[in-house]
């Protein structure tokens, strides 16, 4: 099972949908698909039952949230549905995406790069504040 954004199939020429596998994508990414070949590859997809569309259920939406604030990681709300979908299914994710490869790495949940090379490492990134440039502890600043 698979997993993407939509930069798999918008960003990489090559993308095309395999038989072998079932692929996966919330509605939310869905609807990114605007450009007319990568609307009618995921059209057609769907019609020959190689693609379905899945939201994350509300509990994996919740906690795809904490996973990424643990990290200090922002992700866009398409991003957000397509982590919850994969700590669901432990599904491998298809992205370019740095942010959501860093929260997909400390999950264990496998990811695939598209045009760039995957992440090596996950890593939690340090907040500054605005005021001053200090690194921020839980949100607020020593010095300010």
């Amino acid at each position: 099972m698979i997993i993407f954004d939509a930069g798999a199939i918008i960003n990489d020429p090559l993308f095309s949908f395999s038989k072998e596998f079932d692929y996966i994508l919330p509605s939310s990414v869905f609807s990114e698909l605007k450009d007319l070949i990568s609307r009618l590859m995921a059209d057609n997809a769907l019609k020959n039952k190689i693609l379905s569309i899945k939201n994350p259920s509300q509990e994996s939406v919740e906690k795809a949230k904490q996973c990424a604030k643990k990290l200090n990681t922002e992700l866009s709300g398409q991003d957000m549905d397509v982590l919850a979908l994969a700590i669901e299914t432990n599904a491998k994710v298809i992205t370019d995406d740095y942010s959501l490869q860093n929260v997909l790495s400390s999950l264990k949940i496998p990811f695939k790069g598209i045009m760039h090379k995957e992440i090596k490492k996950h890593f939690v990134l340090k907040k500054k504040c605005p005021d001053c440039g200090a690194y921020l502890k839980n949100g607020n600043c020593r010095n300010c």
